[in-house]
């Protein structure tokens, strides 16, 4: 096992430990919660639990001002430090892919004169009731893997990758995200990967309002068909209202399809939530599921992207053909679910041998994080182990 990956693994077996230490500590001190949203109100539950109410949230939203969630003032970062008074320790609750990295909240209320602030990650791992959250788990899940980690880790090609697989295993311990790894380039078609085509055939897994579709007409104006894959019906309706904008000659080569993708077809329970809904057991929606193996999609894929909230390895199953005859590039999300880390690159290498596979952030914080996997013959990259 590499060093670095087995070093990051051993830490795991105190994390807990540590974690608990933590949340002891923060206990005896004036405490903030930056975010009074769901995340904040959860964490702040916890604390009430311990018997260790925060004296407020502070939040950046101007509205929430001079409210009380759960019985909690919500001031101002500025006033909620001085609220708290000197000594005090803040907990950024803002976790998600269009809030403010951890590092930059750290700032804003280092601004506002707390000193001592501590992330979401390193709490959670003391708090059990807050895990799993999105691509956090509870720290034993990296020992007790710590096999398919390393196998995951060693199937990747370049220095690059290795260093974002490694941020994402110590953000999870609570070590800060390194802001260096947001790469400013287009997510799902970066500079320097793989050959752009000019018969590109594109299928977008969880096409959400076509944002990408619109990225992906913009760099490949000559593509040949796309496809595009969306169950939310009201990101349907966006979407489609986004191809009605566009010249006939561009929007009759995109075909939308109102199903999610999956390895099984048939109907499944959805959740919607906007660009992050879900196939889900309590979801209130059902929704046609397919294959896309079984498609018939006119012309081989060349490039396939999944950001299918959760499903990225389902999808994958249901590509096994397509993969095995034509070996499209794949950028598929590693985000959503705590393993998907280690198990999306097995899977890619289990369906396609001669994949190259790199790892790239386009978010902080873990976000936005895809797997990229390339075929021999459409590789640009120059990479080295």
């Amino acid at each position: 096992m590499d060093h670095d990956v087995s070093a990051a693994v051993i830490a795991s077996r105190d994390a807990v430990k540590r974690g608990k230490s933590l949340v002891a500590a923060l206990r005896d001190k004036p405490l903030v919660i930056y975010g009074a949203g769901t995340l904040g109100r959860r964490v702040a539950a916890e604390f009430v639990d311990r018997g260790a109410a925060p004296v407020a949230f502070a939040d950046a939203d101007e509205c929430k001002h001079g409210s009380l969630v759960d019985g909690i003032r919500v001031l101002s970062p500025p006033d909620a430090v001085r609220a708290a008074g000197p000594g005090c320790c803040a907990i950024v609750a803002v976790w998600n892919p269009h809030g403010h990295s951890f590092q930059q909240s750290a700032h804003l209320l280092g601004i506002a004169g707390c000193t001592s602030v501590v992330s979401f990650p390193a709490v959670a791992v003391g708090l059990s009731g807050l895990l799993p959250h999105f691509f956090l788990d509870h720290p034993r899940l990296l020992w007790e893997d710590r096999e398919r980690i390393a196998m995951g880790y060693d199937t990747l090609a370049d220095a690059a990758s290795r260093e974002v697989f490694l941020a994402h295993l110590r953000w999870r311990l609570g070590i800060p995200w390194p802001g260096r790894f947001v790469r400013d380039e287009p997510q799902y078609f970066p500079d320097g990967l793989f050959v752009q085509r000019d018969d590109e055939v594109f299928v977008d897994c969880g096409a959400y309002d076509g944002d990408t579709v619109r990225s992906f007409i913009g760099l490949w104006p000559h593509f040949a068909l796309c496809h595009a894959y969306e169950p939310d019906p009201e990101n349907l309706v966006r979407l489609r209202r986004m191809l009605r904008g566009l010249p006939a000659a561009v929007s009759e080569r995109v075909v939308v399809h109102d199903a999610a993708t999956s390895d099984i077809a048939g109907e499944s329970r959805f959740l919607p939530c906007g660009d992050g809904g879900r196939v889900a057991l309590d979801g209130g929606l059902v929704v046609r599921t397919v294959r896309l193996d079984d498609e018939p999609l006119g012309y081989p894929p060349t490039l396939i992207k999944a950001d299918v909230e959760g499903a990225e390895e389902a999808t994958l199953r249901g590509t096994r053909r397509l993969v095995h005859d034509h070996s499209p590039v794949l950028a598929v999300c590693v985000y959503h679910r705590p393993s998907d880390l280690w198990e999306l690159p097995l899977l890619c290498r289990r369906l396609g041998r001669d994949y190259i596979l790199h790892l790239r952030a386009h978010g902080f914080d873990g976000w936005e994080t895809v797997l990229y996997a390339v075929p021999p013959g459409r590789s640009t990259a120059r990479f080295h182990r």
